[in-house]
């Protein structure tokens, strides 16, 4: 599973997801409004809950925070990097890499190795 289809599972219950990640903000419109993305009080921050533009945000205050994707709002939010984004975003999904046909198994290089020299 791709962080694409991460995102559009993360659209279908993006004002959840709002909630979540910053529970001081609150719904106007078809925006999820909040301070900044520390969640302090305020209406700066807006972020796009629906439609073709869910996911995307952009702070008024500073227009340099801004981004498309509701992976890269939990990453900035969370302060953490886009690959514990990614896992924490699929644990609060409940997705499992199984689920997907996904296995992943630890290659032994030293007899890897040994077996590529015959």
């Amino acid at each position: 599973m791709d962080s694409q289809e991460i995102n559009r599972l993360l659209c279908d219950r993006f004002e959840e997801l709002c909630q979540l990640l910053l529970p001081n903000g609150k719904r106007r419109g078809n925006h999820w409004l909040v301070g900044d993305l520390s969640g302090s009080a305020g209406d700066s921050l807006q972020i796009t809950i629906s439609g073709s533009a869910a996911g995307r945000f952009v702070d008024f205050a500073n227009p340099e925070i801004k981004g498309a994707t509701p992976l890269y709002l939990w990453h900035k939010v969370k302060g953490c990097s886009f690959k514990d984004a990614v896992t924490q975003a699929k644990d609060w999904l409940g997705i499992r890499d199984e689920d997907y046909g996904i296995k992943r198994h630890k290659t032994d290089r030293k007899s890897t190795r040994l077996n590529s020299s015959h």
